[in-house]
């Protein structure tokens, strides 16, 4: 990417993209990089563009982005494979995130596990099945145990419970509170939507897998993962969002 072979408007350009693959390439250690390499530097930046614009758009700093990639799973082979092993956990430490907020459904049998592996390794966790010690989490069936019967106008009317009102305010706090979001698959909407909140907030998500159809925004989520190790990888190598 020589400027000799470049307009002079284009100049400008060409040294900015070459500004941005150096950061990436000397924070990320990567070797045998061609600055020069417009393929390279291509495959690179389109590696992190989707997180640049969400930078763009919200007004997160450079070396965010930079911490953020980071955490990506490997895609192109230019980014060093961080993940841990089952056998050594990553440690985590005050940089990374604490304060994660578990999203699933209460079908799911798999989220008590998940919880407590990322307890075990030193994280905070809020789990909506039990919020806090005595409190067994919010259920329907408490403002009325016909509730699966409720026509759309009653149960627009029943969110305005103060059941509901209570139930929602203790999630929406903890997810408030959190570093990141962990969606615990199978789950439903409310799951789906308390990430969508979090990465609009500018929140890591970390995906965990179950069978069930693709689903192609999952894309926005900072690491997909399929088993506990990862998610935990995944979240030690999250930097907190600018808190």
């Amino acid at each position: 990417m020589s400027d000799d072979k470049l307009r002079d408007d284009d100049k400008p350009l060409a040294e900015n993209t070459e500004t941005i693959c150096l950061e990436i390439v000397k924070v990320l250690g990567i070797a045998n990089f061609d600055i020069h390499s417009y393929e390279q530097s291509f495959d690179l930046l389109n590696c992190v563009a989707a997180f640049a614009m969400r930078c763009e758009e919200d007004g997160r700093s450079f070396q965010r982005l930079i911490d953020k990639t980071k955490s990506l799973e490997v895609k192109n082979g230019f980014i060093p494979d961080r993940r841990a092993t089952a056998d050594a956990p990553p440690e985590v430490t005050e940089e990374m995130v604490r304060n994660v907020y578990v999203a699933s459904s209460w079908r799911n049998k798999r989220q008590p596990e998940v919880v407590g592996a990322l307890r075990e390794a030193g994280l905070d966790v809020y789990d909506f099945r039990n919020p806090s010690e005595g409190d067994n989490g919010f259920h329907w069936s408490e403002i009325d145990p016909a509730w699966q019967e409720w026509t759309p106008a009653m149960y627009r009317s029943y969110l305005m419970h103060p059941l509901a009102e209570v139930g929602f305010a203790k999630d929406m706090d903890a997810l408030r509170a959190a570093d990141a979001v962990v969606l615990v698959n199978p789950c439903g909407r409310s799951a789906h939507l308390e990430l969508a909140w979090a990465l609009g907030a500018g929140k890591p998500g970390v995906i965990r897998l179950s069978d069930g159809e693709p689903e192609l925004m999952y894309k926005m989520a900072a690491a997909i993962c399929v088993a506990i190790d990862e998610v935990r990888a995944a979240l030690a190598a999250a930097h907190k969002e600018g808190k």
